[in-house]
């Protein structure tokens, strides 16, 4: 499965105040969701879908776009949105190693979820050995 953005455009306009274009914003929060989901699991594609942990990879993702715009406005740069997908790896990777404690635990909770169920076949008194 490939991965989706953990972000919603709408949200992310109103909480910082700022106008996204929609096909960019789009790749963008993919990136940040693949950054998001191989720190957590090992796996960019394999979206997080656990309520437990959901709304704070939604904080997380938002905390890297804005990041990421205020370092395209401070720089002035000419194109931001060239600049923010050339920099989402480095700068998730900072934010992130930051938050290695919350990510940790985010794993310990998904590891948690993972309980593996198999099947035994045990011997009935019809059994012929």
């Amino acid at each position: 499965m490939a991965a989706s953005g953990y972000m919603t455009e709408l949200d992310t306009e109103s909480i910082w105040d700022v106008s996204l274009e929609t096909a960019r914003f789009d790749k963008i929060n993919i990136r940040i969701a693949e950054q998001l989901n191989f720190w957590v699991n090992d796996d960019a594609a394999s979206q997080v879908t656990s309520t437990a942990v959901k709304p704070i990879l939604i904080q997380l993702s938002e905390e890297i776009l804005l990041d990421l715009i205020q370092s395209s406005k401070s720089y002035a740069v000419e194109k931001p949105w060239d600049f923010i997908q050339a920099n989402v790896h480095r700068v998730s990777t900072r934010i992130l190693a930051d938050y290695d404690d919350i990510l940790t635990k985010i794993r310990n909770i998904l590891g948690s979820e993972k309980i593996e169920l198999s099947t035994v076949y045990l011997p009935t008194s019809n059994s012929k050995w």
